[in-house]
């Protein structure tokens, strides 16, 4: 288990089960107000710890799940929409972007896989409502906002200064805010805000400012040595995140400007937009964290993903013998390496040195857990943060194994 957030929730989600107050939080049987986020990723970890018991697998499931509900969002919605090696191709760049399947995404019990879910299935709302106009759209638009906030808060409005410059050049926001379905998604949207921020103000006084200093106020300061200059995450993208797939980014939102085909042009430009005005906002925010960009990913893998599919689609017109089977094997060639990969990635499950050292503690529990020894009295001396020795507390625990801290 690691240190800072993954803990931190597992901590939560523990505690949670035992005080059964499922709409605050306790850390070490005292109120947290660090972890300022709703607690909807915290009810699905609790949902499989009641299935799988207390352990890390029941703690990673949601973030697991999420992602790969994500993966199969993008599939369906370009497969309905344009085409099904297009659907191939972009879920395959986002299956093997590291940032996507990474700590502190896909692998761990944060919260941003989840969130990441749920702004994809807003964003693609958005997307189905610029290509029909059919107003149902803005209702499952405002459903995933709510979703997103009730996961991570104020990170779930990221995407909205995009939204609104999109709505404007396409001179569609009276159509969009004209009409019941606007009225009642953006009532249930303020209402499920309403509810969850005044629920745990109820329980704990002083949340709301708290959250309004924790997560509004990251824009304007930083209370940790995080900070970094303004293209932290366009390095970050560029040398790990997406590196593998940058200049099929790059590539393909050139592409699509020439493009004759005016629906896969307006779908990547709009992307370009969303891309750009989220990447404005964290860039100029005073913190910054290597796993704010997540979000992003999904929306940089269609860009990715057009290149290849417009690249296969080059090469059997240019040679009138190539089949569509013969396109999908082309994409295994090109794909074959990174998901090597990134298959590799996942079961290596490398940690740096200097984080090691740090989490030497837990390393060793660890061990001894997965050697079946038996740990009842130990006591364990520690530095620092102690959210992922409280959860080994809380299995050892589980297992009638004392340990103390």
């Amino acid at each position: 288990m690691r240190w800072w957030d993954e803990s931190m929730y597992a901590v939560n989600a523990y505690e949670m089960i035992q005080s059964g107050e499922y709409l605050s939080y306790t850390f070490d049987q005292e109120a947290d107000l660090f972890n300022s986020k709703p607690p909807l990723n915290v009810w699905f970890q609790v949902i499989f710890i009641k299935i799988f018991g207390y352990n890390e697998l029941a703690l990673r499931l949601p973030s697991a799940l999420a992602s790969t509900t994500t993966v199969l969002l993008i599939f369906q919605f370009l497969s309905k929409n344009y085409s099904r090696l297009f659907a191939w191709t972009a879920s395959l760049v986002l299956l093997t972007s590291v940032g996507f399947i990474g700590f502190h995404s896909s692998r761990t019990g944060d919260s941003d896989a989840l969130l990441t879910l749920f702004l994809t299935a807003f964003i693609i709302s958005f997307l189905n409502y610029l290509n029909t106009k059919q107003v149902k759209y803005i209702l499952y638009f405002f459903i995933f906002l709510s979703l997103a906030f009730a996961t991570k808060s104020l990170a779930s409005l990221l995407f909205l200064p995009g939204v609104l410059i999109l709505l404007l050049k396409s001179k569609l926001l009276k159509n969009f805010i004209a009409n019941w379905y606007f009225t009642f998604g953006f009532c249930f949207f303020l209402s499920t805000v309403a509810s969850l921020l005044l629920a745990r103000e109820i329980e704990h006084s002083g949340y709301i400012s708290t959250l309004i200093t924790n997560d509004a106020g990251r824009i304007f300061y930083s209370d940790q040595d995080t900070s970094a200059n303004y293209f932290y995450y366009f390095d970050l993208l560029f040398k790990n995140h997406f590196s593998w797939w940058i200049i099929p980014f790059i590539f393909g939102s050139i592409i699509a400007m020439v493009s004759s085909d005016k629906r896969e042009k307006s779908l990547i430009q709009t992307l370009l937009i969303l891309i750009l005005c989220f990447m404005a906002v964290i860039s100029l925010s005073a913190d910054k964290h290597f796993w704010y960009d997540t979000p992003l990913l999904p929306m940089l893998s269609i860009v990715s993903g057009y290149f290849i599919y417009w690249l296969i689609n080059k090469i059997k017109t240019e040679n009138k013998t190539i089949t569509d089977r013969a396109g999908y094997i082309i994409l295994i060639l090109i794909l074959f390496y990174p998901l090597f990969l990134a298959v590799q990635q996942s079961f290596t499950n490398y940690i740096p040195p200097g984080e090691k050292k740090l989490e030497a503690n837990e390393v060793f529990i660890h061990e001894k857990i997965r050697q079946q020894q038996n740990l009842d009295g130990i006591t364990v001396l520690f530095h620092g943060w102690k959210g992922s020795l409280l959860f080994y507390k809380y299995k050892l625990a589980e297992n009638d194994q004392q340990l103390h801290l």
